[in-house]
């Protein structure tokens, strides 16, 4: 049961409390257990840092505004519960309260919209410069999916408080971390949810006879940069992927593997969850997705792949004809430069490159101090500690008719499943 009868107390709660206190963090009051937990994996330790990080813009903050439109568009209404500065950080703390199980899966859009507006007002924030702060009794699964994917692959910095009482005071605490990581859904991804393809640099002196050596060798450092280039892109537009430069063979000496998580894809994640029986478990916009995936099959080559393909061949055109080939997902790409081929160079960005910063710390911390950013083997062992080859994907067009009422598309021509074809290890046996 809920400590307030609505939203509004809430509100005039958290008022009279904010002009007694230096800042939130005054009235959070297991804060010293977070920062002693000790994560279990990947996912508690991002969710962790991502907690630790929103604390300290809660020591001391100045209010702003209190549920005011910020909106600089006229008509448009955008009313942050609480928006204050920490001057301390020299952040902007967004504060959002939900009091009521419907609503809550909100929380997590309108804080997207908040920062977007502040965005607009100050062209140089970045998204480190903005706290977002989250108060709920209560934490619905799609919210906590919905902050999950907040803080670990778009790298947003949320913490999220929940009320309660403590000899007749009301004070906040910060949810348990493992909360977040949902017992029913996969902590990693499966090799299906990253989408790449070859870029072969190919040399046009091999065409002469006779043959000659590769001219390629004496280009080593322009390569390098260009798939440094690579990692920059992805790194400004927020994706999560990485590549690797492979001895190759015949008219292409060396090859270049680029891989970047396939957002479609992605939504095949939720459908391990126990909460989701049928096409109307899932919110609107997922089910669009759904929708859009099942009749367009995207497989994670769409235009962001191809612009770190583009920023590398602006370089690469210079010393040979980059082609790009061979567009399939990471597991058949990893059989053929493991087995057929020599990686030689890795490169990565997002959730892969900040893995592989923090192993490399690890192995220097270790006395390990020969091995480099760029090394081979260190970049297959992030992979691993990310992808779980044993992952049982759940292929969305096998899903059975009878997960979807009797006006969708799936019993039109528009999108056909054969009901034969349907998979006998679905994860939730409800939806067969």
């Amino acid at each position: 049961m809920s400590i307030f009868t609505s939203e509004a107390k809430m509100q005039e709660w958290l008022e009279n409390k904010l002009t007694s206190i230096d800042g939130l963090a005054d009235i959070i009051n297991n804060i010293e257990s977070i920062k002693n937990y000790i994560p279990q994996n990947l996912s508690e330790s991002k969710i962790k840092q991502s907690f630790l990080y929103c604390i300290e813009s809660l020591y001391l903050n100045h209010s702003s505004t209190r549920n005011q439109n910020i909106s600089s568009t006229k008509g448009e209404s955008l009313n942050p519960d609480f928006l204050s500065y920490a001057p301390e950080t020299e952040s902007i703390v967004i504060i959002e309260l939900k009091n009521q199980q419907g609503a809550t899966r909100e929380a997590g859009t309108e804080l997207s919209a908040y920062a977007s507006e502040i965005k607009s007002a100050l062209s140089y924030i970045s998204d480190g410069d903005i706290i977002n702060v989250i108060i709920s009794p209560v934490w619905p699964t799609l919210l906590k999916h919905h902050l999950y994917n907040d803080i670990f692959w778009q790298g947003k910095n949320t913490i999220c408080l929940e009320p309660f009482t403590q000899e007749n005071e009301i004070l906040l605490k910060i949810i348990d971390i493992p909360l977040l990581v949902q017992a029913d859904i996969p902590q990693k991804i499966s090799e299906e949810h990253l989408g790449g393809y070859h870029i072969c640099l190919y040399d046009d002196t091999l065409y002469q006879q006779p043959i000659s050596e590769t001219k390629l060798d004496q280009y080593m450092a322009l390569i390098k940069a260009s798939i440094s280039s690579m990692s920059t892109k992805g790194e400004k537009m927020n994706t999560h992927g990485f590549s690797f430069l492979s001895e190759g063979y015949g008219l292409s000496p060396y090859f270049i593997t680029i891989v970047n998580a396939a957002p479609f894809k992605s939504i095949e994640r939720i459908f391990h969850s126990n909460d989701i029986k049928s096409y109307s478990d899932l919110p609107l916009i997922e089910q669009k997705i759904l929708d859009t995936y099942l009749e367009y099959a995207p497989e994670g080559h769409g235009a962001s792949l191809n612009s770190l393909c583009e920023t590398a061949s602006l370089m690469l055109e210079n010393i040979c004809k980059p082609r790009a080939e061979g567009f399939t997902s990471w597991d058949e790409l990893k059989k053929h430069i493991q087995f057929n081929c020599k990686p030689i160079y890795f490169e990565s960005w997002g959730i892969f490159k900040e893995l592989t910063i923090e192993k490399l710390s690890y192995k220097y911390k270790n006395g390990s101090y020969n091995i480099e950013l760029n090394d081979v083997n260190l970049g297959f062992e992030v992979i691993d500690e990310i992808v779980d080859e044993y992952y049982n994907y759940v292929n969305l067009h096998l899903l059975s008719n009878s997960f979807f009422p009797k006006s969708h598309a799936v019993f039109n021509e528009d999108i056909y499943i054969d009901e034969d074809l349907i998979r006998s290890d679905f994860p939730d046996e409800n939806i067969s």
